[in-house]
């Protein structure tokens, strides 16, 4: 009696760890899938497998980083996937909003080096103005 208790235990977690890697195997083919979609809506087209395999992943992350926000407590508004899922944070904010992350710091210009404004086209030559706030 035992022992077919075993066995009935043994092939129960066995078909339970067959279901779980069915569904993570699905779940990673609805994402491939999900992700050709996407290319072919939003125009998408990457020069080589290894780069189209990197942007499913960067693709893949950001699904399940809006999944995740979607899921969570009412905040008045939802994220969606969008032309930008293939991008990383720093990749978006480089290309959409000037940002350009420094590899050093900038050259801070002292008082002898600072030029007064000219235009170059009118002759003109503005004075140093004082605004009071430093």
């Amino acid at each position: 009696m035992a022992s077919t208790q075993s066995l009935v235990l043994v092939f129960a977690i066995f078909l339970a760890s067959q279901l779980a890697s069915s569904r993570l195997v699905n779940d990673e083919s609805s994402m491939l899938e999900r992700h050709q979609q996407w290319m072919s809506r939003h125009g998408r087209v990457y020069k080589d497998e290894q780069e189209k395999g990197a942007r499913f992943k960067i693709f893949k992350d950001n699904v399940d980083r809006i999944d995740a926000f979607n899921s969570g407590p009412d905040k008045g508004y939802k994220l969606g996937v969008n032309q930008f899922t293939d991008l990383t944070d720093e990749e978006f904010r480089a290309s959409h909003t000037g940002y350009k992350r420094l590899q050093s710091p900038t050259k801070v210009i002292s008082g002898s080096e600072q030029t007064a404004f000219r235009c170059n086209t009118c002759g003109y030559s503005m004075p140093e103005v004082d605004f009071g706030l430093g």
